[in-house]
């Protein structure tokens, strides 16, 4: 396949959302087919596009108004949808500002396919697609990792022949400097025995000085002369390379379930991330530290300026703003008036990193973590900077960092200063067997819905690889009826279907179990009595209507509820029942007897004003 994914889209979409998502899968090293990318002056666009479409591991199409509106793209969809026909899947699906109900109008099939909502966000919808496509990703991970490798030897066995040349040459270069060389000795003999002869003091010795200069002049002047007192040059051996036997980080992907949760201070959602090679496979014992922007996570990062950090002694540590700095501030301390200062933080987990502050005043700063060796972290730096100290491999906790002056007070001997730093500590755990770290966020007490970023970093030296997802804190909570007769205005023994929907902020909460009753219990009966919101935050339940009366329905799910009012009426009648009082008469013309037509339902509700 000449392109990993073909974006099949509406160009009224490209500026704001099909663009910025083909240069992110780039970025994560994919082939993408995009007419910006791919497309040049002179090219054939309808043969581009098929090309394009038969030479596409998977189709991304992104569904939106605009595209249901256009024929083009359309085309296009049906293109890949005839590679569907064997069975493999092709079509990966993006709503963009547009519902499933909306899909399902315009193409059914569609709407019955797993999709992937821009509304979630780019990150997101990155992460869905790689996971979607990790099979394929996976074996092309192995077919790159040949191919680098294949380059790597040649790229080896070139610069060995470029060696063995340059070798050629510097040897060459050597042969000629010794000829060269030989015939200064000779020369400059020769031209010492004429000055010491007085016989030869005259014309002679010009003549030797004549051979000397045109001796000298043919070696190539006085470089090539001063070239002798020198050393002949070392060869510069260039190691093949070797493929490494430790895979390095490739992606990160984050997943937080659930992905919306009461903003109440006690609701939680498990965050997961999961760390794999460029192959797809996952590497353990990498050390992920992971941060959110509300809220409190269960690998706990706390800023300097904090009170959760305890400084002393008091007075030692002045707050600096600086937009650098992790939370706009660090913290810093000066051994010239503070020598015993230190700062420390308690916390849970098997990995802990320092963020700290680099600056010319900046001096040597003793880490322990619990009775660990101390490590010293120089903070001097030519220019301010900000730098990380990663401290791994440690039972869960808890543990106690502490960072504090040197003593003796020591410091880079560029340094004009004995100042330490603290701007935040980081918290992190290691990747089990399967490349997951698990930990948990607890929601904030918010008055409306907010969003929280979360970010799960691979901590330690070289670069960041990171990646990030939200989770929203909903709020105010709300449960919402629908039925399916509206109003609930029932007749003995006919069902009605109530929906309970469950939301927070007006968004819906799913796996919450709302329980339903019926007040007064004689007008009927629910089933079930208990149900478990889906996807879409809906309980259902049916009623059963049974005595005549009003009442409600009510639905209680974490704490809230809600009513839906009922009414049920008599039903038909079944069959009536006559009575007499009294049931024997005296034939005298004149005795009477009170005769009863009782008519009910089969619910035994009483039926008035019947046909008499």
């Amino acid at each position: 396949m000449d392109w990993d994914v073909f974006i099949c889209h509406a160009w009224e979409d490209k500026e704001s959302f099909v663009r910025p998502l083909a240069k992110a899968l780039e970025a994560k090293g994919l082939r993408v087919w995009f007419d910006e990318f791919t497309l040049t002056v002179g090219d054939s666009l309808r043969r581009s596009i098929d090309r394009g479409l038969a030479n596409s591991r998977y189709g991304i199409v992104v569904l939106s108004p605009k595209f249901f509106a256009k024929e083009w793209p359309q085309k296009e969809l049906d293109g890949l949808a005839s590679r569907e026909v064997s069975g493999e899947k092709v079509i990966l699906p993006i709503w963009h500002n547009i519902t499933a109900v909306e899909v399902g109008r315009y193409s059914p099939t569609l709407a019955d396919r797993v999709a992937v909502s821009s509304s979630r966000g780019l990150k997101y919808v990155v992460t869905e697609l790689l996971r979607a496509m990790q099979p394929y990703l996976k074996e092309l991970g192995d077919e790159r990792r040949e191919e680098a490798e294949r380059k790597a030897r040649e790229e080896a066995k070139r610069l060995e022949q470029e060696r063995q040349e340059r070798e050629a040459r510097e040897k060459a270069a050597r042969e000629r400097q010794a000829r060269w060389a030989d015939r200064f000795r000779v020369a400059r003999s020769w031209l010492v025995r004429i000055l010491r002869d007085p016989i030869w003091q005259g014309i002679a010795g010009v003549i030797a000085i004549i051979a000397f200069i045109v001796t000298f002049v043919g070696m190539g002047g006085p470089y090539k002369v001063a070239s002798f007192l020198r050393p002949a040059p070392t060869s510069i051996l260039i190691p093949t390379p070797t493929p490494t036997s430790k895979s390095e980080p490739y992606t990160i992907t984050l997943a937080a379930v659930p992905a919306v949760i009461r903003a109440d201070g006690i609701s939680t959602a498990t965050i997961m991330a999961t760390v794999q090679d460029v192959g797809g496979n996952p590497l353990p014992d990498v050390v992920v530290g992971v941060t959110a922007t509300r809220g409190i996570i269960g690998l706990p990062f706390v800023e300097g300026e904090g009170t959760e950090v305890t400084k002393s002694p008091g007075g030692a540590w002045t707050e600096v703003v600086d937009p650098q700095a992790s939370g706009g501030k660090h913290v810093q301390s000066n051994g010239a008036f503070y020598p015993t200062a230190n700062a420390s933080w308690t916390f849970t987990a098997s990995t802990i990193s320092l963020l700290y502050a680099k600056n010319s005043l900046g001096g040597i700063a003793a880490v322990q973590v619990d009775s660990s060796p101390t490590m010293l972290i120089d903070m001097y730096s030519a220019v301010t900077t900000f730098d990380e100290w990663v401290f791994p491999w440690m039972s869960a906790g808890p543990h106690t960092i502490t960072v504090r002056q040197t003593s003796p007070l020591h410091k880079n001997p560029s340094s004009g200063g004995y100042l330490i730093y603290v701007d935040a500590f980081r918290s992190g755990g290691r990747t089990n067997a399967t490349g997951q770290v698990v930990t948990w966020l607890r929601s904030s007490s918010e008055t409306s819905t907010v969003t929280s970023t979360v970010r799960a970093t691979a901590l330690g030296s070289g670069p960041l690889f990171y990646t990030e997802t939200q989770v929203i804190f909903a709020w105010p909570p709300a449960i919402t009826f629908t039925a399916s007769i509206t109003p609930v205005v029932l007749s003995c023994g006919i069902t009605d279907t109530i929906t309970a929907t469950v939301s927070d902020g007006g968004y819906p909460i799913s796996g919450t179990v709302v329980t339903f009753a019926v007040s007064p219990s004689i007008l009927g009966n629910v089933n079930p009595i208990t149900a478990t919101t889906n996807v879409t935050g809906q309980a259902v339940t049916v009623f059963t209507a049974n005595k005549v009366g009003t009442g409600v329905i009510t639905a209680t799910a974490a704490g809230i509820s809600n009513t839906l009012p009922i009414t049920v009426n008599p039903g038909p009648p079944v069959t009536p029942t006559l009575s007499a009082s009294p049931d024997r008469l005296v034939a005298t013309g004149n005795t009477t007897a009170t005769v009863t037509l009782t008519a009910t339902d089969a619910c035994s509700n009483a039926i008035t004003d019947g046909p008499g």
